[in-house]
């Protein structure tokens, strides 16, 4: 079942070019169904381990996200998103010349990864149901329509990929495509204003991907691997770096503060972009992120990421009461509860309470 919701949004999105109405509905109720359907039929959590084939390309897919994102800040003249691609390119080449050799499983597909599912397919198919009349009043051509409709059926792809892997190297690679498709889409109408927005989103992302770079590099020199389970089963109270940084990258992914910036910029997209980013797909990485690393964190840490989820849940609730423009409102409300949910999420950790489980 997670096969076919990670690999049908990937495969399908090509034959929305084809006939758009009908195949989006299709695959709109196939994703929802198949996610309620395996819910409430989850009994135990599944676990495999991909070929090494799909280890070799994942790379070449890295590589080619991180020299786009090189070319991206190069062309725009933006010394960010230039400096932190080649960042990454070095950090990433750095960590292949490691060797790790303590193994696991690539896919762990538990209790929680089902509840995503809900949320994603759920969710974001009612989005994409919406996008279909929304799009007709954009001034774009078919294609582009069409191409938007895909896009958003990629993005649902990615994030079920993306909640279903134990690999931190695989996480990195699905982490920095929804950076990617955040950038397309926020940047989508072209504009000034929108390809400003969609940059800024792009670095802002970027600093998420470092800090998942230098949590690996921890990770391996340390602990001996690049899987989440191990680096949790093995953790050491005196080696919290790579816990510490995943945090961080799930705080950028979350927009907290001062990482809002770029998801208040997204309003500038498509009224569907702006839903997709806040309800069903990119920022819940974030509390979900927290989730898997909870029962690693000792109460230092756990203390400190609740204590600033708390701080950005009430700023950012403050800001949001001196605003009269609905959608910076709704921005800065999602801020506020994903901060929330990061909080409450941090506290149920294992040396403190069996509550991550139930989460």
């Amino acid at each position: 079942m997670q096969t076919l919701l990670i690999l049908f949004p990937l495969l399908f999105s090509p034959f929305i070019f084809l006939e758009k109405k009908f195949t989006t509905f299709f695959a709109v109720v196939l994703l929802s169904a198949s996610s309620i359907i395996y819910f409430f039929d989850f009994t135990y959590s599944i676990t495999d381990t991909l070929p090494h084939i799909y280890h070799t390309i994942f790379i070449y897919l890295d590589f080619i996200l991180l020299f786009f994102f090189l070319a991206r800040g190069v062309i725009q003249k933006n010394n960010l998103v230039t400096l932190l691609a080649l960042l990454q390119l070095i950090l990433y080449s750095f960590i292949l010349s490691l060797d790790a050799t303590t193994t696991s499983n690539d896919i762990v597909v538990d209790k929680t990864s089902s509840v995503m599912y809900l949320v994603i397919n759920i969710v974001g198919g009612v989005i994409i149901i919406y996008s279909l009349e929304y799009i007709k009043s954009e001034k774009f051509s078919e294609f582009k329509k069409r191409g938007f409709i895909a896009l958003l059926f990629l993005f649902l792809g990615v994030i079920n990929f993306i909640v279903s892997t134990n690999n931190i190297e695989i996480f990195f690679m699905l982490f920095e495509f929804t950076t990617l498709f955040s950038y397309l889409l926020i940047g989508y109408r072209g504009d000034e204003v929108a390809v400003q927005n969609s940059l800024r989103a792009l670095w802002m992302n970027q600093l998420g991907g470092v800090a998942i770079l230098i949590a690996l590099i921890f990770s391996i020199t340390h602990y001996d691997t690049i899987y989440f389970d191990t680096l949790i089963a093995n953790i050491q109270d005196t080696h919290l770096i790579p816990i510490a940084l995943l945090a961080i990258a799930a705080f950028v992914k979350g927009a907290s503060i001062p990482y809002e910036r770029w998801l208040l910029g997204a309003m500038v997209a498509p009224t569907p972009v702006s839903a997709m980013l806040h309800s069903a797909t990119m920022v819940k990485i974030a509390p979900y992120l927290i989730l898997k690393i909870a029962p690693a964190m000792n109460g230092f840490v756990s203390v400190t990421i609740t204590l600033f989820g708390s701080f950005v849940f009430f700023a950012a609730s403050l800001m949001a009461l001196g605003k009269d423009y609905f959608k910076e409102i709704l921005g800065l409300s999602t801020i506020a509860l994903l901060a929330l949910m990061m909080a409450l999420a941090s506290i149920g950790s294992r040396r403190l309470s069996p509550l991550h489980l139930y989460l």
